[in-house]
């Protein structure tokens, strides 16, 4: 390797590009003129960071001319550097130099052809090829063979599998225990009695396998007594172990039995129609790749809703009036819950929780409509009509609350549903909404309608007996005129 250099400077240095043995160094003078280096001092470099002094700062001699002298210095047992630094001590002219360096890299080159020679969706068969210059001995041109190779597996930078093999090793070297469609990086470098050179680099894909955890976070909604929406989120991204190609979502009437409705479908969201009102239904989701399925999760349940209150034909006043619909389930209680409908409301009666069920006295206070639990009903008090607005309260036995059935505003839009509360453990069910019913628009007051009518008799009396008096003169002015003539 030759470095050449003329500068008016006091440090040359070269780098090369990995450990290298530094057998014979030439110093010549600048080519174009006189100018030459007779004294230096040479440091080198072994792990790029500290500079090393040969030989205790010994003093190595230059050149005696210019031009096409050389100085040459001989080492025995040759130098490990990865740096070399120049001092020219003393020169003539300026200090100008070339450089010839005779020597080897000392470590091996990279592998090369380094495959997958086999993937599945757990382990990576490796294999590659001996690089073609292994390094040379120290102080010779002798080559120094191989002995062990460095194999590292990265997933996410992360090392996950570091081990030397020796050279005699059997190979494809297989990589066991790895996660499913992962992408790793594998690391192979080749070593000899000096040391590991540089590394060969790939990135290998295992292969999918079938999802290891179900589907999270499945909900069932109840849309209304002939719907429902099941809705769900992709297993954790740990163990979908593939590309999740579609799901499957199990309907059951019991909990563990056989599906009764099997649906398959790529989105995450299913609504499910022509199913019976009032009734209980069972859910379970899994995830498949296109290896197969995966685990179902676990089970959630729903009540569809019930069919909706119907309005009577019968109305009066102020007041309206509903059938109700007589749960067709075994049930403690239901609530009657009655809101205003100034605008169009659009929420279902499923999706209201029970906390968001108000009193008439707070609803008839808000800006904004809000469903109020106008009556509680038992199960052996129920009857069929039922009056909105009635004024009348009920009572829930269990706890004592009160429900008052408040008057209804005139002119204005109602529609009610019915909660229906299966058990003490807080199990429910809803049914649609009834259809929307306005109460009568408000009247004048019967008393100013009489008033208004007497003023009027009163005042045609006035004018009648006015008239008669008239008629009365009229008379006499005449009569009296005849006698006179």
């Amino acid at each position: 390797m030759v470095c050449s250099c003329c500068r008016r400077q006091l440090l040359f240095s070269t780098k090369f590009s990995s450990l290298y043995a530094v057998n014979v160094i030439a110093i010549f003078g600048d080519s174009s003129s006189s100018s030459f280096v007779t004294k230096y001092h040479l440091q080198t470099n072994i792990d790029g960071v500290s500079w090393k002094s040969e030989k205790s700062q010994m003093i190595y001699l230059g050149n005696k001319n210019g031009y096409n002298d050389a100085a040459i210095e001989k080492f025995s047992g040759g130098l490990k550097s990865k740096a070399l630094r120049i001092f020219p001590l003393k020169f003539v002219g300026a200090p100008c130099l070339r450089i010839e360096i005779c020597g080897g890299d000392l470590l091996p080159d990279k592998p090369t052809d380094l495959i997958a020679t086999k993937s599945a969706s757990t382990y990576l068969e490796i294999s590659w090829k001996h690089p073609k210059k292994t390094g040379v001995k120290l102080g010779t041109n002798i080559s120094n063979p191989l002995t062990r190779y460095l194999l590292i597996l990265l997933k996410d930078t992360m090392i996950v599998f570091n081990k030397t093999l020796e050279v005699t090793d059997k190979k494809p070297y297989n990589i066991t225990n790895l996660v499913p469609y992962a992408t790793y990086k594998v690391n192979v470098t080749a070593g000899n009695s000096e040391g590991f050179g540089r590394s060969t680099t790939a990135t290998f894909r295992t292969a999918e396998d079938v999802p290891e955890g179900p589907p999270l976070n499945v909900q069932i909604v109840a849309l209304s007594s002939s719907s429902l929406s099941v809705t769900w989120e992709p297993p954790d991204k740990k163990k979908t172990n593939g590309k999740i190609v579609n799901y499957t979502v199990c309907i059951t009437h019991l909990e563990n039995e056989t599906c009764s409705m099997k649906y398959m479908i790529e989105e995450q969201r299913l609504d499910i129609n022509n199913v019976k009102p009032g009734t209980k239904y069972y859910v379970r989701v899994l995830a498949s790749t296109i290896v197969g399925s995966g685990c179902y999760s676990n089970v959630t349940w729903v009540f569809t809703n019930g069919l909706a209150p119907e309005l009577s034909t019968k109305q009066i006043g102020n007041t309206l009036t509903y059938l109700l619909q007589n749960p067709n389930v075994e049930y403690r209680y239901f609530y009657v819950v009655a809101m205003k409908n100034v605008t169009e409301e659009s929420r279902l009666p499923s999706n209201f929780k029970n906390t968001d069920l108000v009193t008439y006295s707070k609803a008839i206070s808000s800006t904004q409509p809000m469903p109020y639990i106008a009556a509680v009903v038992s199960r052996r008090d129920f009857k069929p009509d039922f009056t909105l607005g009635d004024g009348e309260n009920t009572t829930r036995r269990s706890n004592g609350e009160n429900y008052y059935n408040g008057p209804l505003k005139p002119g204005t839009n109602y529609k009610i549903f019915q909660r229906v509360f299966i058990n003490d453990q807080g199990d429910y069910y809803s049914t649609d909404w009834s259809p929307v019913a306005a109460t009568a628009q408000k009247h004048k007051s019967s008393d100013g309608g009489n008033t208004g009518a007497i003023a009027g008799v009163v005042v045609a009396a006035i004018l009648l007996i006015i008239l008669v008096i008239l008629v009365i003169l009229f008379i006499r002015i005449n009569l009296n005129s005849a006698t006179v003539q």
